[in-house]
C-alpha cells in the first residue's frame, strides 16, 4: 500500500512556521527589555556625579550594546518537550536553521583608532555622543591604560584638536581623571588646552610616585647611602646627593618625596611650607583628626588608626585586618615599634596594592629598607606586634594645584 508523506511534511512545516513566529515575539520581548535596561542605565549615568560610579554604569552600557550587537545563532525556538522538540529540529534541518554563529571576543588594542562616525555609532543611543563614544571605546576590555591615553591625544592631534574632539577628550577626563596617572592626565590637559598645573592630584599618585622613587632613586634610600632630595621645600638642598645622611634611616624622607612628587604637601616641622619631615611615628599629629590638638595644618585624612595591645592575641589580628583592609594605593601607613615613642621614629610606608582580604592576603607596600627603598608583600603578621598603627589619605595639594 502506498502511503504519501505530504499532509504529514505540511503539517510539521506549519508547526515550524507557527515556532518560529513563537521565536519572534520571544525575540521581540529581548529587545523591549533590553532597551527598558538601557533606558534605566541612561538615568542612573545622567543623575549621578560620582567618576567611578559613571564608569561602572559606562561599561554595563557597553556590554549591553555588545549583547545587542551579537549575531543570534540560527537555532529553532524549542519547547521543552522531547519528542516535539525532536520533530522541530528535523524540520528546521531542512531549512539550514541548526546552525551556530561565531562570536569573536573584541581586542580594543587591535582597533584601528576611530573616527567621529565610528565612536557615534559605538556610543548607540548614550548622552554625550562623541565623548561617551570614546568611553565605550576605551571600555571594551574594562581598563583605561597609558596606551589608551597616549592612543587618544594621537587620535585628536592628528589633523588638530577640534573643538568637538576638545569636549569630547575634556569630558573623558573628567570621567577617568581619578584612575589614571598624574602624567596621563597631564597630557591631557595639554592636549586640551588647559594648565596641567591647575590638575587636582589623587591619591593613587603617590603610589605611582613612589613606585618611581623605588625604580629610579632605590639607592639613595638605604641606611649606608647619601640621600637625593627631590623636594625643592625641604629645608636640605634638592637635586644632589646628601652625604650627610648616610647611615640615617629614611623613610620618612622617601614618604615625604613621594608625597611632593605626586603633588601633595608633605607635613613639616613648623607648618611654613618649607622645613623637615616630622619623624614617621609623628605624622598622625597633621591629619584631620589631631592637627588641631597640636596647631598643625592639615595633610591627611585619617583613615583610622589602633593599639594592637588593646586586644587579646586571639582578637589582635581580626582588628590589624579590619584596619588594613581600608587602606588604598597611595594612602600611608605609619607605625609606632615598641619602646620609647621617639627612639627610633618609627616607619612609613606608602601602599601601592592591598589585596587583604582577597587573593593572597597581603597588602604591597613602598618603604625605605636598609639596603633600599623596596615595594614589599607584608601579612597581617606583620603588624600585630607594633605599638601603634596609623592609616592616613593625603588631602592637601601642593600650593597652586
Amino acid at each position: 500500500m502506498n502511503t504519501s508523506y505530504f499532509p504529514l511534511r505540511v503539517s510539521l512545516l506549519l508547526l515550524f512556521v507557527s515556532t518560529c513566529l513563537a521565536s519572534t515575539l520571544v525575540a521581540q520581548d529581548a529587545t523591549e527589555e533590553t532597551q527598558e535596561r538601557r533606558s534605566q542605565l541612561l538615568q542612573r549615568f545622567e543623575s549621578s556625579s560620582s567618576p567611578a560610579e559613571r564608569r561602572e554604569i559606562l561599561q554595563k552600557l557597553v556590554e549591553l550594546k555588545r549583547e545587542e550587537d551579537r549575531p543570534e545563532p540560527m537555532t529553532p525556538h524549542y519547547t521543552g518537550w522531547g519528542f516535539l522538540d525532536s520533530i522541530i529540529h528535523t524540520v528546521s534541518g531542512w531549512f539550514g536553521g541548526n546552525e551556530e554563529a561565531e562570536v569573536v571576543a573584541a581586542d580594543p588594542d587591535s582597533d584601528p583608532l576611530p573616527t567621529s562616525e565610528d565612536l557615534d555609532q559605538i556610543a548607540g543611543s548614550l548622552p554625550g555622543g562623541t565623548a561617551l563614544g570614546l568611553g565605550a571605546w576605551l571600555n571594551q576590555d574594562g581598563e583605561m591604560s597609558e596606551q589608551d591615553i597616549n592612543r587618544l591625544i594621537e587620535w585628536a592631534e592628528e589633523d588638530g584638536v577640534t573643538d568637538e574632539e576638545r569636549t569630547a577628550l575634556m569630558e573623558i577626563r573628567e570621567l577617568y581623571g581619578d584612575v589614571i596617572s598624574r602624567p596621563s592626565r597631564d597630557a591631557l590637559d595639554v592636549a586640551i588646552g588647559t594648565d596641567p598645573s591647575s590638575s587636582t592630584p589623587q591619591v593613587h599618585d603617590v603610589a605611582d610616585s613612589a613606585t618611581r622613587l623605588v625604580e629610579e632613586r632605590g639607592d639613595n634610600y638605604g641606611v649606608p647611602n647619601p640621600w637625593y632630595n627631590e623636594d625643592p621645600n625641604h629645608s636640605l638642598p634638592h637635586g644632589v646627593q646628601l652625604g650627610g645622611l648616610e647611615g640615617r634611616w629614611k623613610c620618612n624622607l622617601f614618604a615625604g618625596n613621594s608625597l611632593y612628587n605626586a603633588g601633595f604637601e608633605p607635613p613639616r616641622y613648623g607648618n611654613s611650607g618649607t622645613g623637615e619631615y616630622p619623624n614617621a611615628n609623628q605624622w598622625w599629629k597633621w591629619s584631620d583628626a589631631h592637627a588641631g590638638d597640636y596647631n598643625n595644618k592639615s595633610h591627611f585624612e585619617m583613615v583610622g588608626e589602633l593599639d594592637p595591645n588593646e586586644y587579646s592575641w586571639l582578637d589582635r589580628k581580626e582588628k590589624v585586618e579590619a584596619l588594613l583592609a581600608q587602606a588604598q594605593p597611595g594612602d600611608i601607613i605609619i607605625v609606632d615599634h615598641p619602646g620609647d615613642a621617639f627612639a627610633d621614629g618609627g616607619h612609613c610606608r606608602v601602599v601601592t596594592a592591598n589585596n587583604i582580604g582577597n587573593g593572597t592576603g597581603t597588602i604591597s607596600n613602598a618603604q625605605a629598607s636598609y639596603d633600599s627603598a623596596i615595594i614589599e608583600d607584608e601579612k597581617v603578621e606583620d603588624f600585630t606586634g607594633e605599638e601603634m598603627i596609623w592609616i592616613l589619605r593625603p588631602n592637601r595639594p601642593l600650593e597652586g594645584n
